[in-house]
C-alpha cells in the first residue's frame, strides 16, 4: 500500500487502514496480556490513551505477590547481569582476525567502547531498561524508543503494554511501528510549534482546537497523538534530505471529522495537518521479545506467561484461605427464636438478656470445619517454588541458596553452567532485537556528532562487530573457556615428568583468546612487538649472564692451574713429565 496521496487514499486514510490492521494482529494476544497484567502488574499497562497518571489502586486481585517479586527479580537480575551500568557489558572488536591482532586496531576499538559507555551513563538508557526487562519477562515483548538527543547523545523511553502496535519484515524485523498516547497542549506547542525554545508558533501545524486551548490558556489539557514509523517507499539511500530517508516518521493529532460525526471539534481540513513528517535512516524502536515462533510478530512465551496457571491457582488458594479462615474465626451461628431480638455485643462486650430465655445453650455454630492449613499451605508453597523457578529466580538468587556452605566451588560452578543453558536462547534473542541495534544506532548518532576519533588506515572498509562482556555472556562463555584451563592445567601437570609439553602448546595464542573472551582491554596485554622486543632483551641478558659465568669458570681454573705445585710428584706434574717426554698421546 502506498502512503502518497491518491485517488483511492489520502495520507490520512492510508494511516487508519494501516494501523487498523496493525491492531487486528495484536488483538489475539490482548486477552492474555490482560490476564497476565490483573495478577502481577496492573500498573504496567496503558490500553487507553487516558489510562496514564491514574493514582486509584488497581492490585485487588493480587492475594499473593509472588509473581510481582519474582518479576522484578528477574528485572535486577538482567539489568545487573546483562547491562549494568556498574561493569563493562559490551566491547567493539572486528571481524578478520587479521586486523585484530594489529594494536593500533585494539587501542582505536577501546577508545570508542569507552566513550559510548560514558554515553549510556549520561543518557537515561539505564533508567528505561529495568522497565523493559520486567515487561520483557512477563509480557514476551518490550518495545524501548530511542532517537538522537542533542544534549545527551541519545535519548531512550521505554513504551507501556498497549500504547503501541508492531509489525515485522518476511525476516521477522520488527520495522513499522504505531502508537496512540497523550501530550499536553504546552508540550505539543513546545516539541512541535517552535523551531528554538521561545520562538514564533507555527499554527499551520495544529487543528482549531489547539490553539485554542493555547490562547484560553488550558496548557494542561491532554490531546491524543499517533505516531507511525514505516519503512519509506520514497527511500534514496543517497539523498540527505529527511523525506527520502530508510525510514519515514509522522506525527498527528487523533480525532474525527466534525461533518463525519465527530464531537471534539476537529474541523475536516485539520484531517490533513501533521505535527511533523521526518525520516530516519535506522529503525528508532528497539524491540526486544522472550521468544519467538514462526511468523509470530509479538513474543508469544516468557516466564509470564508459563507462570500464568500457576499464578491464577495461587491467587485463587489464597482467596479460599482466608474464606476458610473467616470460618474458623466467624461460623455461621444457631439460637433460640427468643433471642432473635437481642443485641449481641462485641468482642469484650456484654451481652444481656433474660435467663429464662435461653434454650439449649444460647448460640452455637451452625457446622464446625477443619480446613487443614497445614496441606493448604503446603500447596501453595509449591505454586510459589514453580513461579520462581519459572522467573528464573533460582538463576538470579543462586549464590543465596542456604546450603551453599555445604557444596564446593565445583558443585556452585557446575550448577551455575546448568541454569545458563536455560537463559542461553534468550540471550541470543535479545542480542538481536535489543542489544545489537543499541549499539550500532549509538554508534551511528556519535559518528553523526563527531564524537568518535579517526580510525586507522588499516580499518579503512573494514565492519565492526560487538562483543557482550557483561556477567551473564562471560558465564557463557566460560563454559567454552574451561577447555582452555583443562588443557592448561593438564600440561602443567603433565611437566613434572615431561617437561617438553610446553614446546607444544602456543600459550601466547591461548592467553590471547581468553582475554578476548573475557573482554580484557588491549592496553592490558603488550603488542607483539614488545613482547618481542622484550623477550629478545631477555635472552640477551641470559646470554651475556651465561658468558660471563664461563668467564669466571675459565679464570678460576687458570688460577687453580698457576698455583698448583709441580716440583713434589702430583698428576700435574706427571702429566708434564709426560708431555716433555713424548709419551702423551697426540704429542709430537
Amino acid at each position: 500500500m502506498s502512503y502518497k496521496e491518491n485517488r483511492v487514499y489520502t495520507k490520512r486514510q492510508g494511516f487508519n487502514a494501516l494501523a487498523a490492521q496493525m491492531k487486528n494482529t495484536r488483538q489475539s494476544h490482548e486477552s492474555r496480556w490482560r490476564q497476565i497484567a490483573t495478577v502481577t502488574r496492573p500498573d504496567s499497562v496503558r490500553w487507553l490513551t487516558n489510562d496514564n497518571n491514574r493514582g486509584e489502586r488497581q492490585d485487588q486481585e493480587i492475594m499473593d505477590c509472588t509473581a510481582t517479586t519474582a518479576a522484578q527479580t528477574l528485572s535486577a537480575g538482567m539489568m545487573a547481569g546483562i547491562t549494568s551500568p556498574a561493569r563493562p557489558w559490551f566491547q567493539l572488536s572486528i571481524g578478520d582476525a587479521s586486523l585484530s591482532e594489529v594494536y593500533a586496531v585494539k587501542e582505536w576499538l577501546d577508545e570508542v567502547t569507552e566513550r559510548m559507555r560514558k554515553v549510556l551513563l549520561r543518557s537515561n538508557f539505564y533508567k528505561s531498561a529495568p522497565a523493559v526487562y520486567e515487561d520483557l519477562g512477563d509480557y514476551a515483548t518490550a518495545p524501548m524508543w530511542i532517537e538522537e538527543d542533542p544534549d545527551t547523545v541519545i535519548w531512550t523511553q521505554s513504551l507501556p503494554l498497549g500504547s503501541y502496535w508492531i509489525a515485522a519484515d518476511r525476516k521477522g524485523k520488527v520495522n513499522t511501528y504505531y502508537r496512540e498516547f497523550p501530550m499536553t497542549v504546552r508540550n505539543l506547542v513546545d516539541d512541535f510549534g517552535r523551531q528554538e525554545p521561545g520562538g514564533d508558533i507555527d499554527w499551520s501545524k495544529f487543528s482549531a482546537r489547539i490553539k485554542n486551548e493555547w490562547v484560553q490558556g488550558k496548557f494542561e489539557t491532554t490531546v491524543d497523538i499517533c505516531h507511525f514509523v514505516y519503512p519509506n517507499p520514497e527511500y534514496k539511500p543517497k539523498s540527505a534530505l529527511s523525506k527520502y530517508k530508510k525510514y519515514a516518521s509522522c506525527y498527528y493529532e487523533m480525532g474525527r471529522s466534525s461533518a463525519a460525526g465527530g464531537t471534539d471539534g476537529y474541523d475536516a481540513e485539520d484531517q490533513e495537518k501533521y505535527l511533523r513528517e521526518s525520516g530516519y535512516d535506522y529503525f528508532p524502536l528497539l524491540c526486544p521479545r522472550w521468544k519467538v515462533y514462526g511468523e509470530d510478530v509479538y513474543g508469544t512465551s516468557c516466564p509470564g506467561m508459563t507462570a500464568l496457571g500457576d499464578n491464577n491457582q495461587l491467587q485463587h488458594g489464597e482467596v479460599r484461605r482466608m474464606q476458610a479462615v473467616d470460618q474458623v474465626i466467624f461460623p455461621p451461628t444457631v439460637g433460640p427464636n427468643s433471642m432473635k431480638r437481642v443485641k449481641i455485643g462485641a468482642l469484650g462486650e456484654t451481652t444481656y438478656t433474660d435467663e429464662g430465655s435461653q434454650e439449649k445453650g444460647g448460640w452455637r455454630a451452625l457446622y464446625q470445619i477443619d480446613p487443614r492449613f497445614a496441606e493448604l499451605d503446603q500447596m501453595q508453597e509449591q505454586l510459589r517454588s514453580r513461579i520462581k523457578r519459572v522467573y528464573l529466580e533460582d538463576l538470579f538468587l543462586m549464590m543465596t541458596d542456604s546450603d551453599r556452605r555445604q557444596i564446593t566451588a565445583e558443585e556452585i560452578r557446575v550448577r551455575q553452567q546448568e541454569k545458563l543453558l536455560r537463559v542461553g536462547p534468550v540471550l541470543e534473542q535479545l542480542n538481536q532485537d535489543f542489544l545489537d541495534p543499541l549499539i550500532e544506532i549509538m554508534f551511528a548518532i556519535m559518528v553523526k556528532q563527531g564524537q568518535i576519533p579517526p580510525a586507522p588506515d588499516e580499518l579503512m572498509g573494514a565492519s565492526l562487530t560487538v562483543q557482550y562482556v557483561s556477567i551473564m555472556a562471560q558465564a557463557q562463555k566460560a563454559i567454552g573457556l574451561s577447555s582452555y584451563h583443562e588443557l592448561s592445567g593438564f600440561a602443567v601437570n603433565l611437566a613434572a615428568v615431561y617437561p617438553q609439553i610446553f614446546d607444544t602448546l602456543n600459550v601466547d595464542k591461548m592467553v590471547e583468546k581468553v582475554a578476548t573472551a573475557l573482554g580484557v582491554p588491549a592496553e592490558c596485554l603488550n603488542p607483539p612487538e614488545m613482547v618481542a622486543a622484550t623477550r629478545q632483551q631477555r635472552a640477551q641478558a641470559q646470554q651475556a649472564a651465561a658468558m660471563a659465568e664461563q668467564a669466571k669458570a675459565g679464570a678460576g681454573a687458570v688460577k687453580d692451574l698457576a698455583s698448583a705445585q709441580t716440583s713434589e710428584p702430583s698428576a700435574l706434574s706427571e702429566l708434564i713429565q709426560k708431555a716433555k717426554a713424548g709419551q702423551l698421546v697426540g704429542a709430537a
